[in-house]
């Protein structure tokens, strides 16, 4: 019989929360706002206990982190015998009852009665805000000491029609039979038809992995993976890659060094530089020169065109500054993938700079669409400057003509259609 563990579900929640602000019933938003309330005295946690039954009168206490450790501490201490009164806890919708509270109770419900416990999880009887948080812990907890019991219900849910929902419960699945310790996951991962869902849980299994063996072992396992499954094994390689780069930034690129430029090591590069991207200590100068030592080819300007819309998005300052500095030295061919993003970023604050280091994009078709776009948009600010560089510019006639044509006002067609935001040439995603 497997015993009550708070731990899981209560760091997945508080995770959960601090990522929504807090649920209504787990302190609200409206809390969030105000100072923190003060807890109970011992004597009105006490008066409220005798008022409403030992568990509500927990879930009564007003300042949220005092009412989840009492809550996890009670659970702890209950067993098999206490299921019907956490139940009807769940099911009376009791005040209090928020992501991290419904995630504890549901994992203490499924642990000594997973059935019971998975037909409220999918009932409609959960309210909306927690249903979610209900279904992936009953799903978690049972498959960490039952994950064939569970894979019905998760079956259920991978056709659901949702882009939140399978992943969500997939994952979870895959962290509580990771637990579990029970073999199979991997080759039930395999025999998935491919989703998002599929990829994040692979994601997530390098997780799992990575935290109980480390970084050396899960490197192992991956290089150990049949070379024979060579798509499945260049799958698995290349979701791995962000939670490799994550644990340990020195090993992951030693890994890519050493295995990228083989056949499983497509789109590890780029996953790789999207994760060092999105990281808070980044030099995406240093990203940038790290990606350009790779082979020439479709995978390098894929990476690059991903890095440098990250860049774009997260600090266009700083990329505008990296145009400078390639307007003011010689443009590689390595960087023309990456210059679309440098040039949009300059145009909103130097747009000669712009159509000046747009002149160095490739393909030509990139490269006029830039030219274009910038062009236009110089038109609208300023057109006599605009008119006096256009004369000047080393430009076919057909191309200067259509600078020329100013975009419709309301026109959603065509290149003044095209998004000048982040992201606006399309990139081949693994």
């Amino acid at each position: 019989m497997p015993t009550f563990n708070r731990f899981p579900s209560l760091i997945f929640c508080v995770l959960m929360s601090l990522g929504l602000g807090l649920m209504p019933g787990c302190g609200g938003r409206e809390q969030a706002r105000s100072a923190h309330p003060e807890p109970f005295s011992e004597a009105e946690l006490e008066r409220n206990q005798a008022r409403y039954g030992e568990l509500e009168g927990l879930l009564r206490e007003r300042e949220t982190i005092t009412r989840v450790g009492l809550l996890a501490d009670h659970l702890q201490e209950r067993g098999q015998g206490d299921v019907g009164a956490v139940a009807e806890l769940l099911q009376s919708q009791a005040i209090g009852i928020g992501q991290v509270e419904a995630a504890l109770l549901v994992r203490f419900w499924t642990t000594y009665a997973p059935e019971a416990a998975a037909q409220w999880a999918m009932s409609s009887k959960v309210s909306v805000d927690l249903r979610l948080t209900v279904l992936c812990t009953m799903v978690e907890a049972w498959a960490s000491f039952d994950p064939e019991g569970v894979r019905p219900v998760v079956a259920q849910y991978l056709i659901y029609p949702s882009e939140l929902v399978p992943p969500a419960i997939l994952v979870a699945y895959v962290k509580g039979w990771y637990a579990s310790g029970q073999p199979g996951l991997i080759a039930y991962l395999k025999g998935l038809e491919p989703s998002t869902a599929r990829s994040r849980s692979l994601t997530e299994y390098t997780r799992q992995n990575l935290g109980k063996n480390g970084f050396d072992l899960t490197a192992q396992a991956l290089l150990d993976y049949p070379r024979d499954d060579y798509r499945f094994r260049s799958l698995l390689w290349r979701q791995a890659a962000p939670e490799l780069m994550r644990n340990d930034r020195t090993k992951a690129l030693e890994f890519c060094a050493a295995h990228c430029d083989k056949f499983e090591g497509t789109f590890v590069r780029q996953n790789i530089a999207r994760q060092w991207m999105l990281e808070d200590d980044v030099n995406r100068v240093e990203v940038m020169e790290w990606l350009s030592a790779a082979p020439a080819g479709r995978e390098l300007n894929n990476s690059l065109r991903v890095a440098s819309e990250i860049w774009e998005e997260r600090d266009n300052a700083g990329l505008s500054e990296w145009g400078y500095v390639l307007l003011d030295s010689e443009v590689e061919p390595w960087h023309s993938a990456a210059l679309p993003a440098v040039v949009r970023s300059l145009s909103r604050t130097d747009l000669p700079a712009a159509l000046a280091l747009a002149q160095n994009i490739q393909p030509q078709s990139l490269r006029e669409t830039s030219l274009v776009r910038s062009g236009r948009l110089f038109f609208e600010q300023d057109p006599e400057a605009a008119e006096a560089w256009i004369e000047t510019a080393d430009l076919t006639p057909g191309l200067k003509a259509r600078i020329r044509q100013l975009p419709l006002p309301g026109s959603d067609s065509g290149e003044d259609a095209q998004r000048t935001e982040p992201g606006a040439f399309r990139v081949e995603r693994p």
